[in-house]
């Protein structure tokens, strides 16, 4: 993927974004009712109904975010992308790309947190000030000596498999040679978001205690879905990123390329909003990051109501 060749298809997205679309993404259940169709007259003159004439109908922001991500996923390898977005006041989702297969890379910790936060609850203990202390640097930090050591106290692959399945992660799978190469996609990323804020496996105390140490991510790391958020406004995050050489085994190596992933809980237009975004075989970290606000600007819209 050339730059050039992106910035076009960027271009040509923007661009659908203004107008008109069609396309093949998928919108959940709970679409807001498209707008009335309405009618002119001169004022004081009335204008039978058969002579009115109705307005263009605005497109339908899932097939203009469709449209839109297709010029972008045309500039990229096969399989490079993974989105879904949902909006919480609604239940409106949209997801485009992968359902499965995304390199987590750093994302894998949140996964390792509620893991342990399942764990903690069923033993009735908290965390130690050892493991407070890595935990805080595993999220806020993305320090990976910390996340590997709370990955291990998690009881390894299968704890964090097991842990998986009860918070109803459909397709992730825990790598092989390391953690980062768990993978997943959208939909996945969405469900882990959504332990966060819906009663489920985790207690209200296990929540405030994850998204505490979301909404403190360090101010370098705080890019992706965070682009998307009302000014002045908070949001949650966690990113992940990684170059992957050939060095890791079968499967989970790709020619000095990144992965580069965002999830977050923002407000857009007052709306919450969770957002997941999964990206493999990116040039370099900073083209990564690009490609991930893009996509995120591109999917809000399919599930934001009218205002």
């Amino acid at each position: 993927m050339t730059g050039a060749r992106l910035g076009a298809a960027l271009l040509c997205a923007a661009m659908l974004l203004s107008g008109c679309g069609a396309g093949a993404g998928q919108r959940g259940k709970g679409s807001p009712s498209r707008a009335p169709k309405m009618t002119r007259q001169r004022p004081g003159t009335p204008v039978p109904a058969a002579a009115s004439s109705p307005a263009p109908p605005a497109a339908d922001p899932d097939k203009v975010a469709d449209r839109s991500m297709a010029a972008v996923a045309r500039a990229l390898p096969a399989g490079a992308v993974s989105v879904a977005v949902r909006n919480v006041q609604t239940g409106d989702e949209y997801e485009f790309g992968a359902d499965r297969g995304m390199w987590a890379g750093s994302v894998y910790k949140l996964l390792v947190l509620e893991a342990l936060l399942l764990e903690r609850q069923r033993t009735g203990s908290w965390f130690s000030s050892e493991e407070l202390a890595d935990i805080s640097a595993m999220i806020e930090q993305s320090d990976n000596a910390a996340g590997y050591r709370m990955y291990l106290d998690a009881g390894g692959s299968a704890a964090l498999a097991a842990a998986a399945r009860r918070l109803g992660l459909r397709h992730t799978v825990i790598g092989r040679s390391d953690p980062a190469f768990t993978t997943m996609a959208g939909r996945d990323g969405i469900t882990l978001l959504s332990r966060l804020i819906d009663r489920g496996p985790l207690t209200r105390r296990s929540r405030a205690f994850v998204l505490h140490l979301m909404h403190r991510v360090q101010a370098d790391q705080r890019w992706g879905a965070g682009v998307l958020a009302d000014p002045d406004s908070s949001f949650a995050n966690k990113n992940g990123w990684l170059e992957v050489d050939d060095s890791n085994g079968p499967g989970e190596d790709d020619g000095g390329r990144w992965l580069v992933n965002s999830l977050g809980l923002v407000r857009v237009h007052g709306q919450r909003l969770l957002v997941a975004i999964f990206t493999r075989h990116d040039p370099d970290r900073d083209a990564g990051i690009e490609l991930v606000e893009d996509l995120a600007r591109i999917a809000a819209p399919a599930v934001l109501a009218s205002r």
